[in-house]
């Protein structure tokens, strides 16, 4: 998931706007929620973190957090806020590669993460059905390899309802299950590494209005 696989649009897009349009500045009010019900275990692992918005908002509760984007012009803006606000005694941001995480080419080890957020990642990565494929299920792999075993995984798509003409695929239940290999909640049907938790319906903000958003919570599994 090369900054050029993604048509350079991700480094582009940070380096030559003030804002994009997939951040408000704020939280994700999902993101709120979750930290509001100790949902969230330390430490995080922040996947395509952007400006650092969520990271910057888990470290000033509390949290230790590692944010990590593929575009360095995003994670130098994201050291700078996290700096400004004196949040970089817990949060750290690293220019990556998410499909390398747990590799030796990758910036995060192997059960680095009691927690992985992914805020927008999934939803700009090509399934079977669309008309790119950058890798869900690798990248479903990639995240198994960070997070601990019994450590939970939240991940925030764009849902069926979101406007059709906005780049990010639209994510289903099924898109989440299929590149998971998951267990439904019941437990059975997969001998992946992960467990489906619940699936939520929920609201992306973005510059643009308010989108359907699918949270889909994710366990990895403890073994057999």
């Amino acid at each position: 998931m090369s900054d050029e696989d993604s048509g350079t649009g991700w480094e582009g897009a940070y380096a030559s706007n003030d804002e994009v349009g997939w951040d408000t500045g704020d939280p994700q009010p999902v993101v709120k929620a979750l930290v509001a019900s100790d949902a969230i275990a330390n430490p995080v692992l922040d996947v395509g973190c952007g400006l650092g918005t969520e990271s910057c908002f888990l470290a000033s509760e509390g949290y230790d957090v590692l944010g990590v984007d593929v575009a360095p012009t995003a994670v130098e803006r994201a050291l700078a806020r996290a700096t400004e606000r004196g949040l970089d005694d817990r949060v750290e941001f690293a220019v990556g590669d998410a499909l390398e995480f747990g590799t030796t080419g990758g910036v995060v080890d192997a059960n680095e993460a009691a927690t992985v957020l992914d805020v927008g990642v999934f939803h700009a990565l090509g399934g079977p059905d669309s008309d790119h494929d950058d890798g869900r299920s690798a990248y479903a792999d990639a995240l198994a390899r960070v997070l601990e075993p019994g450590g939970r995984a939240f991940v925030l798509s764009f849902a069926p309802g979101a406007p059709e003409d906005w780049p990010p695929d639209l994510i289903s239940r099924r898109d989440v299950r299929d590149a998971f290999d998951a267990d439904g909640t019941d437990g059975d049907g997969s001998d992946g590494d992960w467990r489906v938790v619940e699936f939520r319906d929920e609201t992306f903000v973005s510059r643009g209005g308010e989108v359907p958003a699918l949270l889909s919570v994710l366990e990895r599994k403890r073994g057999p």
